[in-house]
């Protein structure tokens, strides 16, 4: 709700000038249910770090007296050059801050506008869950507006909505592709992760960023990036692919325990998956955000499905078969294990070519 203003009276005018907002809380803020208990979960916060959750990015200088003694918690522009700990310490006020200084695997990196003005400070880290955002925030006018999801650090934005609970990052595509191939460059260098890999490659893609060495696709028992999956290709003549995600435990069609597929499943060597991972930032009425150009054409599709299926299409031809198989994609100990899966094989017209 956006405040009522009207003329104040000489007795309403605070004594030394400025602005002044009064909120009276209906519960004890110190106590659980109040204003410094956010949540179910998790402590009480000091309404010096929710105050700086709020305004992460305001361009004035904070100071909260909760105490006889003001304590200064933000000065503007201080966001820009704060450490990746720190910035996501003060985005998340139930955080746990660390005193270590920023360090050479700081994946935290600057968003620029076409004008070269610094929009944001943020890096990709895929969400823990899929039910709940967990990433940063988009700003307007310094006070926070959206979470993002799959995003770590503050996006300035403008708002959509007179409440400003809604904004638009104002980082343009050209930016946002670029700072995203970044973020490929620096996970693939430091990440060991497979599919922490996988999944930031789709985020990636969202942003029409370039992948680069992310490994995007398991194929048998390796993790594969884009130029070791075409390399493969070229060597194989048939593949039986899974588009939505690992191979899991069915209890309409495994005749094993659930523990023994989890525990001793060897996925077959000529079959491959990709993880079934959302690498949307913002969703709402209107859609999500980013819109690039290279929306997947299957809506189904995830990004990384979208350029595997281009990237065989491109080594093996228009002419490939492509068909739907109920089939065997790998054992546990002795039994065979068979699922729905899509399979691509080179005709023998193409099998001249190679």
């Amino acid at each position: 709700m956006r405040p009522i203003l009207a003329p104040a009276n000489p007795k309403q005018l605070p004594k030394d000038g400025g602005t002044r907002v009064e909120v009276k809380l209906k519960k004890d803020p110190s106590k659980r249910g109040g204003l410094l208990f956010p949540g179910i979960y998790g402590g009480q916060i000091s309404l010096e770090r929710l105050v700086a959750a709020v305004a992460p990015t305001l361009n004035v200088e904070i100071v909260v007296r909760a105490t006889d003694v003001p304590t200064p918690i933000a000065k503007p522009g201080d966001w820009m050059l704060m450490s990746e700990d720190a910035i996501v310490g003060r985005l998340n006020p139930q955080r746990k801050l660390s005193e270590d200084k920023e360090g050479e695997r700081s994946f935290i990196r600057p968003l620029t506008d076409s004008a070269g003005q610094v929009v944001g400070r943020a890096f990709i880290a895929p969400d823990r869950y899929t039910w709940q955002a967990d990433g940063g925030w988009v700003t307007v006018s310094g006070l926070r507006a959206n979470q993002l999801r799959n995003v770590q650090g503050v996006l300035l934005g403008e708002a959509d909505t007179a409440s400003r609970d809604v904004a638009t990052p104002l980082a343009d595509a050209a930016a946002l592709a670029a700072w995203a191939t970044e973020q490929a460059n620096i996970v693939a260098s430091h990440v060991l992760d497979d599919e922490r890999q996988a999944k930031t490659a789709e985020i990636v893609l969202e942003f029409g960023g370039d992948p680069g060495d992310l490994k995007i696709i398991k194929w048998g028992a390796d993790w594969l990036s884009r130029d070791e999956f075409v390399s493969r290709l070229q060597m194989s003549r048939r593949l039986l692919i899974n588009f939505d995600g690992e191979f899991s435990y069915d209890e309409d069609a495994d005749d094993i325990h659930p523990k023994e597929f989890r525990q001793y499943f060897r996925q077959s060597d000529g079959v491959a998956y990709t993880l079934k991972f959302d690498g949307a930032v913002l969703k709402g009425s209107s859609g999500s955000w980013p819109k690039t150009s290279n929306r997947p054409e299957n809506w189904a599709d995830s990004n990384v499905a979208t350029l595997l299926r281009s990237l065989i299409s491109d080594v093996w031809g228009d002419l490939v078969d492509h068909t739907g198989e109920f089939g065997i994609v790998g054992t546990v100990h002795s039994d065979e294990i068979h699922r729905e899966v899509q399979v691509y094989t080179v005709t023998e017209l193409d099998a001249d070519a190679f």
